[in-house]
């Protein structure tokens, strides 16, 4: 069973750091055993892109944040704030999550790079 990241300060709650830490290859994903297990070595991390949103069905007070990345035609989800990472398909992710597609904002790894740089923290960013 997934359980919350700790950070190395002793907290949890960054899931902001720890999807930009995934998506630039910092951290390294693990997925349960299950029929995903074949699949996820074969997903392309450099193409994948970061993701912000609201999850209606979960409380995250600030928004949430994962990485979403394609293989063989389905985009799966990767949640780095939980050990070890959660990784399920799009569509599972979004409907447990109760997440409206038109609420999320995506980056790409040089997208979010600059972003981290300008702003001077993980996420989430506001428009300015």
């Amino acid at each position: 069973m997934a359980e919350p990241r700790i950070h190395p300060d002793g907290s949890t709650g960054n899931c902001y750091e720890f999807s930009a830490r995934l998506l630039g290859g910092e951290l390294l994903y693990s997925p349960e055993i299950g029929d995903l297990q074949s699949e996820v070595p074969a997903l392309d991390l450099s193409l994948a892109q970061l993701v912000h949103g609201k999850p209606q069905g979960i409380q995250y007070e600030n928004g949430h944040a994962w990485v979403e990345a394609s293989h063989k035609g389905i985009t799966y989800c990767l949640d780095a704030s939980m050990n070890p990472c959660l990784v399920i398909p799009k569509e599972e992710f979004y409907s447990l999550g109760e997440i409206n597609e038109e609420e999320v904002v995506r980056y790409s790894r040089a997208e979010a790079l600059k972003m981290i740089t300008t702003h001077r923290h993980w996420g989430a960013w506001r428009a300015e």
